[in-house]
């Protein structure tokens, strides 16, 4: 508790209350049970990612890159290897962004949670 110093006493008219919570009572075994089932919507928001990062790292190479011969290889199946590459990037990037769709947030494992059937 807070005590003011003297001269510094502040009246107080009125106080307001917002402080009111709400309880979400669950057994442990179901809670576990929505989580495990639902781990894997909650990662796929992130998974993006590392697709459209590879995919960018991978056409800027393939722009900026002059391809040599090297281990054993010719530099027209290094750009091969790189155009495939970004072909394969691409596809999983869209297949990361349609599981985007499905994804779920944590507000929506919390309506789950609370046995709001609206997912």
């Amino acid at each position: 508790m807070i005590v003011p110093k003297s001269g510094n006493n502040i009246g107080i008219t009125e106080i307001h209350e917002n402080t009111s919570q709400e309880l979400i009572s669950i057994t442990g075994d179901k809670l576990k049970l929505i989580l495990l089932q639902n781990l894997s919507l909650i990662e796929s928001n992130k998974a993006w990612q590392m697709p459209l990062s590879l995919l960018l790292t991978i056409i800027l190479v393939f722009c900026s890159a002059d391809f040599k011969d090297a281990f054993g290889l010719q530099k027209n199946v290094w750009s091969a290897i790189f155009i495939i590459s970004s072909i394969i990037c691409a596809i999983w990037l869209i297949v990361c962004l349609f599981k985007l769709k499905k994804s779920i947030t944590v507000d929506g494992v919390i309506d789950l949670i609370k046995n709001k059937n609206n997912h």
